[in-house]
């Protein structure tokens, strides 16, 4: 038992040593940064606003919006539960159930979906007319969501994984969706994660 106790340990502070280095934003470097799996990607930004939110399930969390010269307008938002905590469905549900309510869409199909190790890239016609990509890069505790406006971002993304996989969309009208909402500011009013004991007095 004690064995297997260090053993979990170990894969604990592993795990949460991959999530730390998946995604990270450099001040001094003016760049947002992915190292995750076959993804090895440096992204020079424009002009970053940055805005840390707080939770007390979170170690670790921030929005970041970008008017990006070479990938469009770019809103991210950077989410790491402590370990005691646990989404209550799926983080990309939550993050594109409320773009489309906040944003109040007349319709938001989804047309494409990528999924491949620890990315799943979603595009969507939005009001029968545009598209825009939502990104979700997720480890153990972390979850990376990009609006991806112009799409280029998930293309170059999409390619690194599978170079084979055709990549629609990005060719036709792309949205430009300016994005303030927060999943982590509004976690007390809407319950996306909870900590565990919180969890079993729910269920009780």
């Amino acid at each position: 038992m004690f064995f297997k106790s260090i053993i979990f340990s170990l894969i604990t502070i592993f795990f949460t040593s991959c999530a730390s280095s998946s995604f990270y934003y450099d001040k001094k470097e003016n760049s947002a940064n992915i190292n995750l799996l076959n993804v090895n990607k440096k992204i020079a930004l424009t002009n970053p606003k940055i805005e840390h939110t707080f939770s007390q399930c979170t170690i670790n969390s921030y929005i970041l919006k970008d008017d990006n010269k070479e990938y469009g307008n770019l809103f991210l938002e950077n989410i790491e539960l402590y370990d005691n905590c646990h989404w209550n469905g799926s983080a990309s549900g939550f993050f594109t159930y409320e773009l489309k309510t906040r944003m109040k869409f007349k319709s938001f199909e989804l047309v494409d979906r990528f999924s491949k190790d620890h990315y799943e890239i979603s595009t969507y016609k939005v009001n029968n007319e545009k598209y825009v990509s939502i990104i979700d890069m997720y480890t153990v505790n972390r979850d990376v969501l990009i609006i991806d406006n112009k799409g280029k971002l998930s293309q170059e993304i999409v390619k690194m994984l599978d170079p084979k996989f055709n990549f629609k969309y990005v060719n036709e009208p792309r949205t430009d969706i300016n994005y303030n909402y927060s999943l982590v500011k509004f976690n007390m009013f809407n319950s996306y994660f909870t900590k565990e004991s919180e969890r079993r007095i729910i269920g009780n």
